[in-house]
């Protein structure tokens, strides 16, 4: 099946939210989890396997099997924020867990002068800034819309879009997502070519000009993808 950030989740008495993340494990190349967004700021970490993927008429989407109070009680929140100096990274007490992507909700500031604004009550100088990060598993990666995906030299190519995903969870292919809103192309590329997944990255073991040769399809609004080596 097609793992697609951004699809709805539905529970049995409603949406529940919408698909925010991706958590793969990337020594066995295995889709683990799946970070549902209730609201901006909560997001809670659901086991793929208690994750069904549903059709309908106006679309795909992902399907829990309990009610939408339940989502709370049955898994963790996976965002937390912390006051970080430029240049560290958020440090977790637990062995198990490890910080996953993140944001920053705010630059450092200091006292102010020539163009910045000031007041008689400025804050003192901090070179501290507020991060927005995620706990997901140790050993584990986190991808999100827009997460990067690079060609052998390193070299930008896109987004990851989505992942294709067998009855085992094992991930098959990466979809992805080149060019811009009205010429985007869907590519997809067999996880053989992967050569290494980290948190918000994927590397590939291909060229720039190997990549662009594997088939792709416009995006006009449908999702659909042609595998390597099939014909339309």
């Amino acid at each position: 099946m097609r793992m697609e950030l951004g699809l709805p989740v539905e529970c049995t008495d409603g949406r529940g939210g919408t698909v925010r993340d991706l958590v793969v494990d990337p020594a066995r190349r295995r889709l683990t989890h799946i970070v549902v967004e209730r609201h901006a700021h909560l997001a809670h970490l659901v086991p793929i396997e208690d994750v069904e993927r549903t059709s309908a008429d106006d679309g795909a989407a992902l399907r829990l099997n309990c009610a939408v109070a339940e989502i709370e009680r049955r898994y963790p929140e996976v965002e937390e924020t912390a006051l970080v100096r430029i240049g560290e990274w958020p440090t977790l007490e637990e062995d198990d867990w490890e910080v996953g992507v993140s944001t920053v909700l705010s630059a450092p500031f200091f006292d102010g002068d020539g163009f910045e604004l000031t007041t008689t009550a400025a804050p003192a100088a901090d070179d501290r800034l507020l991060m927005a990060y995620d706990r997901i598993p140790a050993h584990e990666v986190e991808m999100r819309r827009g997460s990067a995906v690079e060609a052998a030299d390193e070299s930008f190519l896109g987004h990851v879009d989505s992942f294709l995903v067998d009855d085992d969870g094992r991930i098959t292919h990466l979809v992805l997502e080149r060019g811009h809103l009205w010429r985007r192309r869907d590519v997809t590329i067999p996880m053989t070519a992967v050569a290494q997944l980290t948190t918000d990255k994927v590397r590939l073991s291909l060229s720039r000009d190997e990549v662009a040769a594997l088939p792709a399809v416009r995006d006009h609004g449908h999702r659909r993808v042609r595998h390597p080596g099939t014909s339309t």
